[in-house]
């Protein structure tokens, strides 16, 4: 079985839950804080891990309890740890603040992310396969994305890349090493400098970029995958959100977890679909994210004779 390769940031995530975000100025009371393992790198492998792949995790935390914080869900969860060094910056943070209806405001402190090196990944992909999945996104520096990209395909790896924080204008030489790109809908405004408009629209613009593969994610409504001249929609399963502060990130691992699992890309964006719809059922970051037993249970609900299909049984196939 092909393995899945997560380079990207580690954070301690502080979550305060609020009844609205707070003014310029204003102090609003909010109610208890709660600490969660977190960032996206760490989340997406935890979320690969507990789908059932076989994950390493490249990347920094500080020398502080922090670090010792996040090492040790990572490895609960059966994430090789590996590759992820002490760095002498203090571990990454990000406050959180939660809106009633799971919706979420996010500022990050980098701290020992932002010392992640080429030299450092290069030396992490070692064991690289041709066929394994190399998963990145860009909280990370990104020169140090560059090399894991260019790293993964020159060893014949699948790259995939979650384009987020997004940036406009990212530089050709890492589009020309992504063959699979995972933009929500805000990313890929930013990523086209455009609103966002039709799905197809946006697809072929995502397309040009470079990457021959596209998913579109677009929270309750789904995500869009596109390759070639063809796309087909996945739509998301119906829950009530409770916090969806990592519900892209599970997304990603399970998008990664699926395909080493030898799911082609809409399969896998299907079962990347369910286990997001349950993260975003459950508190915090990588606490949310499901096991491969509470996907597969879903799945073979829906597939049972008895059981009325629900809407997202079906996918939408059309031209771009």
């Amino acid at each position: 079985m092909p393995s899945v390769f997560v380079v990207g940031s580690l954070n301690a995530d502080h979550v305060i839950p609020v009844p609205r975000l707070p003014r310029p100025g204003e102090t609003l009371m909010g109610r208890d804080l709660a600490l969660f393992p977190g960032g996206k790198g760490a989340n997406q492998a935890v979320a690969a891990a507990r789908l059932g792949a076989r994950v390493l995790m490249v990347g920094r935390v500080g020398p502080d309890r922090l670090g010792d914080l996040l090492l040790g869900s990572l490895r609960a969860a059966g994430v090789d740890t590996v590759a992820v060094e002490r760095a002498r910056r203090p571990t990454g943070v990000a406050l959180i603040q939660v809106l009633p209806g799971g919706d979420n405001a996010i500022v990050v402190s980098p701290g020992a992310n932002a010392v992640l090196t080429p030299a450092a990944v290069r030396a992490g992909l070692s064991a690289v396969c041709p066929g394994d999945i190399v998963l990145c996104q860009l909280e990370s520096p990104l020169e140090a994305v560059c090399e894991a990209l260019r790293t993964a395909k020159i060893r014949g790896a699948t790259t995939v890349l979650d384009p987020a924080p997004a940036q406009r204008r990212l530089p050709e030489r890492l589009w020309r090493t992504v063959d699979i790109q995972t933009p929500n809908a805000s990313e890929a405004a930013i990523l086209l400098g455009r609103r966002h408009g039709d799905p197809g629209r946006t697809l072929r613009g995502l397309l040009a970029l470079g990457p021959p593969a596209a998913v579109l994610t677009l929270g309750e409504d789904g995500a869009w995958v596109a390759t070639g001249n063809r796309s087909q929609h996945v739509p998301s399963m119906p829950v009530k959100a409770l916090d969806t502060t990592a519900a892209g990130d599970t997304f990603n691992g399970a998008l990664a977890a699926g395909l080493s699992d030898g799911l082609d890309l809409v399969e896998a964006a299907r079962f990347a679909a369910v286990a997001a719809a349950i993260s975003v059922t459950r508190p915090g970051a990588q606490s949310s994210c499901p096991s491969r037993g509470d996907v597969d249970s879903w799945l073979a609900e829906q597939s049972r004779p008895d059981v009325v299909p629900r809407e997202y049984g079906a996918t939408l196939d059309r031209d771009l």
